[in-house]
C-alpha cells in the first residue's frame, strides 16, 4: 500500500433535513430517479445539529493498484428484491449461511481464489480507516469500541480493522435502502469508474446527491441514512462503475474461534449429507 502522507483540508457543507423520518422510510425499496449531484467536490457534510453526516474525499491509498485489483475480479450475478439483479462480489469475512451451504464463518471465497487482489482490498480497508480517523477520530473511536465489544479480531478484515466484510458492486443501480444488517458504525465506499454517467448516491432525507466520482470515497452511516443509486448511462462500450463498500456485519458477532467454526461446520455438513442420503433412500424404497 502507498498511502498519501497528508490529507487535504475539507471545506464544510451544511445541509438541512428536507423530509421527516417517516417520509424517509417510505422511500425504502423504491428505485431512484434521475437526480443531479449536489456534492461534487471533497467536503465534510454537516447537518443543523453540527453533526457530521458524510465525508467525501479522494482515496488515500494506491489508486492504480486498487483499480487494477478490482478490474481483475470476476463478478457474480446476485438476485435482489424486486427482481433487481446486482453484479457483485464479496470479500473479507463471511458469516454462516445455511441457504447457500455455508456451514461456518470463514474467509470469503475471493481470499483463496484471488489472494493478491484480495490483499489489495484489505489494504484499502486500512487506507480508509486511517483517512476516516484523520477527519472524524471520535467516530472511529466509537466504531472501534463497538467492534471490540462484539467481534473477535480474527473475524475482521485484519485484527484492528473497522470492518469485517465488503462487497464490490459493478455498475449497479441499487434501490433505496438502509444497511440494516450492519452494526451502528460508518461504512466506507471507494468508487472507480470510466465512461458512465449517473450512478450518484442519493440521500433523500437531506436532498443530497453525491457525485461518486472516480477515485473518491464516500464515508457515511449507511445503517442510519436511507440511500440509493441513480440510473446510469454508458458513454463508452467499455464503461464501468464499481462501488466497493466496507462494512461491519452484525452476524460476525455470533462466530466462534476459527477452530470451533471449522469443527462445527464439519458436523453440520455431515448431518446435512446424511439427511440427504436418508431422503434418497426413502424415495427409492417408495418405488419398490
Amino acid at each position: 500500500m502507498n498511502p498519501v502522507l497528508e490529507y487535504p483540508d475539507l471545506p464544510v457543507v451544511r445541509v438541512s433535513r428536507v423530509i421527516s423520518t417517516k417520509e424517509e422510510s417510505s422511500y425504502i425499496g423504491a428505485m431512484v430517479g434521475d437526480v443531479k449531484p449536489t456534492i461534487t467536490e471533497p467536503c465534510r457534510v454537516v447537518d443543523d445539529n453540527d453533526e457530521t453526516i458524510l465525508i467525501y474525499a479522494p482515496y488515500a491509498g494506491d489508486i492504480v493498484a486498487y483499480r487494477n485489483a478490482v478490474l481483475s475480479i470476476p463478478m457474480s450475478l446476485t438476485p435482489r428484491a424486486m427482481a433487481f439483479v446486482n453484479a457483485s462480489r464479496t470479500f473479507g469475512k463471511a458469516t454462516r449461511r445455511q441457504a447457500v451451504k455455508r456451514e461456518g464463518c470463514r474467509d470469503a471465497a475471493l481470499a483463496s481464489e484471488m489472494p493478491e487482489a484480495h490483499d489489495v482490498l484489505l489494504d484499502g480497508a486500512e487506507a480508509c480507516k486511517n483517512q476516516l480517523t484523520h477527519y472524524l477520530p471520535e467516530q472511529v473511536t466509537h466504531d472501534q469500541k463497538t467492534l471490540d465489544n462484539e467481534v473477535g479480531p480474527e473475524w475482521r478484515m485484519y485484527p484492528e480493522a473497522l470492518w469485517t466484510s465488503g462487497v464490490i458492486n459493478y455498475s449497479s443501480q441499487l434501490p433505496y435502502h438502509k444497511d440494516r444488517n450492519n452494526f451502528d458504525a460508518w461504512s466506507a465506499m471507494p468508487v472507480i469508474r470510466r465512461g458512465v454517467r449517473g450512478g450518484y448516491l442519493h440521500v433523500p432525507a437531506y436532498g443530497m446527491c453525491v457525485a461518486c466520482q472516480d477515485g473518491m470515497v464516500v464515508y457515511f452511516p449507511g445503517y442510519k441514512l436511507t440511500h440509493g443509486v441513480t440510473p446510469m448511462r454508458w458513454a463508452t462500450k467499455d464503461g464501468y462503475r464499481y462501488s466497493i463498500v466496507y462494512y461491519a456485519l452484525k452476524g460476525m458477532k455470533d462466530c466462534h474461534t476459527a477452530a470451533v467454526e471449522m469443527a462445527e461446520a464439519r458436523k453440520r455438513r455431515i448431518a446435512r449429507e446424511e439427511a440427504m442420503a436418508e431422503k434418497a433412500r426413502q424415495a427409492l424404497a417408495g418405488t419398490d
